[in-house]
């Protein structure tokens, strides 16, 4: 392995720990029944009216064109 293979792992490798602390947490009982309360909330909430979401949903993409 040269150096500049050894220092694009070795960013690499950091990335994904720095990723992999973002993307898990641990939860005690009472907080995951609070995290899945505010989640079923959520998913149950009307969404609203975006209309630059509406426009760019009605857009055709550029293979379509």
């Amino acid at each position: 392995m040269n150096r500049t293979e050894f220092i694009l792992d070795a960013a690499c490798d950091r990335a994904r720990e720095v990723l992999a602390d973002q993307m898990q947490f641990t939860l005690n009982a009472e907080q995951l029944q609070r995290f899945n309360a505010l989640l079923d909330a959520l998913l149950d909430a009307p969404l609203e009216d975006n209309p630059a979401l509406r426009r760019l949903l009605s857009t055709p993409a550029p293979w379509e064109r």
